[in-house]
């Protein structure tokens, strides 16, 4: 399904630790599962509702739901494994987060990932924030 999704980049996960949602549900009983998140906490823009609206039209299409037209060509989907939660850069501390890469970016392990600005100690300088794996930022 992810393949005929055909996102630029395709996240895995251990989604059925969850307490809700459809992970679980899915999980439990057996049935393949795949999800999307195309806002990326900054709302939609085109190119995330057309990856949204065609992939799900090529998985109907594929599984056998619809007859729809081939929603077009799609390149190959890059798959990131994320399945031990241990590439994620974490804040020590409250604060807003200035990022020094983009998504999408290749990354290197011990490049910059950030500058973390305190909101209880508006006077300290911002802790710079390191990745710790090479990979390709996605959040």
């Amino acid at each position: 399904m992810a393949k005929a999704f055909g996102a630029p980049f395709t996240l895995v996960i251990r989604g059925g630790s969850a307490p809700t949602g459809f992970d679980p549900i899915a999980h439990g009983a057996g049935v393949p599962f795949i999800s999307t998140e195309l806002a990326g906490g900054a709302g939609l823009d085109r190119v995330a509702v057309e990856i949204g609206w065609s992939g799900v039209r090529r998985v109907l299409r594929e599984q056998g739901v619809v007859d729809w037209p081939e929603p077009g060509p799609v390149d190959e989907t890059c798959f990131l494994d994320a399945m031990d939660g241990g590439a994620m850069v974490m804040a020590p501390i409250t604060g807003i987060f200035e990022p020094c890469a983009g998504l999408g970016q290749s990354i290197s392990k011990g490049d910059p990932a950030g500058r973390l600005w305190s909101l209880e100690e508006i006077e300290r300088p911002p802790i710079e924030l390191f990745f710790d794996t090479a990979g390709i930022v996605v959040a």
